[in-house]
């Protein structure tokens, strides 16, 4: 087999390239990732790794390592403006995976990568842009650009875009991405934990605007505030300040990690394949950061992917009757995931629907329906 040709060509390697890279792995799919960054990303943003995800983890023989490094989440405490209301535990869902695992994105890049380098060196292709991919009676052939300039070409049965929203792939596939823009904004910051709420995650609702908080490895707490607008770049002294006043939780002195800002908007892809191209994560739909589901929303794609493909090259079965299945599992989960993130951006705000958010919390957090909300905020249920 020529040394660019692979059945698969995976356009992307960040976590749900390479998570696909390890499910083809262990269905004995020949596949090639290219990804046109040098070296790995260094940011952290998603940290939530939700129990299925951790389900599919443990079927890949990757569970334990990412447990030795992550910090089990098990619950949440909620306060409204300043008011201890109460706990929302996880521990009363299926075991063993009753918590949320905090974990850095680059640490569970870094994790993928290293696993994928042990079972199929050579996979991964570093430095190399996707530029232009035509589908050919017998397949799809993909151009790529080197650093130098050089261009190289890649030829498989099939390319998977996993390049995140703007991804070029789905560009040069010619298929719509349907965007829903949200008039929310917000500030997120990691600084060193002093808070003493240990392993536990805490949400602040309130008049003065919505604060979450969770602990990362390392001794060290993520902070999101949602902010009035839209900030390019948050002041360290105003982001202290509000959250001082917002939660009581004093952040002087303390190193920040990581400062910067987001807006939310949900998008979903026109189609999820066409022809020989099909497209998985961000590429094929993105949801509001609120609620942690964006990277594991994209792996539950990987994973009916990689058994859509396997059954096409292994088993024959028609390619357009794998891909349909597959486009209306993944399209559906990811309208599910929209609603649950609306549902976690209406608790957010502060609106004249006060007495309302009030009641819905306080059924979260007591019996009889406290278990099915821990299970709808772990996303299980997602179909």
């Amino acid at each position: 087999m020529a040394e660019n040709h692979a059945e698969v060509i995976i356009i992307g390697a960040g976590p749900v390239g390479l998570f696909l890279g390890c499910c083809l792995e262990r269905l004995e799919v020949p596949f090639l990732i290219l990804e046109k960054d040098q070296q790995p990303s260094e940011h952290t943003r998603s940290i939530g790794l939700h129990p299925p995800s951790l389900e599919r983890l443990e079927r890949l023989g990757l569970a334990e390592r990412f447990l030795e490094k992550g910090v089990r989440v098990e619950a949440g405490k909620v306060f409204l403006n300043g008011r201890y209301l109460g706990t929302l535990s996880f521990r009363g869902c299926p075991e063993p995976f009753n918590f949320v695992l905090s974990l850095p994105q680059h640490d569970t890049e870094g994790i993928l990568e290293e696993h994928l380098q042990k079972r199929a060196p050579g996979c991964l292709r570093r430095g190399l842009e996707v530029v232009n991919a035509a589908g050919r009676d017998a397949g799809v052939e993909t151009e790529a650009v080197d650093g130098t300039g050089a261009r190289l070409r890649f030829s498989g049965l099939y390319a998977i875009g996993c390049d995140g929203k703007s991804s070029r792939l789905r560009d040069l596939a010619g298929v719509e991405f349907v965007e829903k823009p949200y008039p929310d904004a917000f500030a997120l910051g990691d600084f060193d934990d002093r808070t003493g709420f240990g392993a536990a995650a805490a949400i602040f609702l309130g008049t003065a605007g919505l604060v979450e908080s969770f602990p990362l490895p390392g001794g060290r707490r993520r902070w999101v505030m949602k902010t009035e607008r839209f900030e390019k770049k948050p002041a360290l002294k105003d982001f202290r300040q509000r959250v001082r006043e917002r939660t009581g939780h004093d952040l002087a002195g303390l190193k920040p990690y990581r400062l910067n800002s987001f807006g939310i908007q949900a998008c979903i892809a026109a189609a999820f394949f066409k022809g020989r191209v099909a497209l998985a994560g961000d590429a094929a739909h993105v949801v509001s950061p609120i609620g942690g589901q964006g990277m594991n929303l994209g792996w539950l794609d990987a994973w009916d992917l990689a058994s859509a493909l396997a059954r096409i090259l292994k088993k024959g079965t028609a390619p357009e009757e794998a891909l349909r299945h597959y486009e209306r599992r993944a399209r559906r989960r990811a309208k599910q995931a929209c609603r649950r993130a609306e549902f976690n951006l209406f608790l957010g705000r502060e609106h004249r629907r006060s007495l309302l958010r009030r009641a819905l919390l306080w059924l979260i957090l007591h019996p009889p329906l406290r278990r099915r909300f821990a299970r709808f905020f772990t996303m299980r249920g997602l179909k």
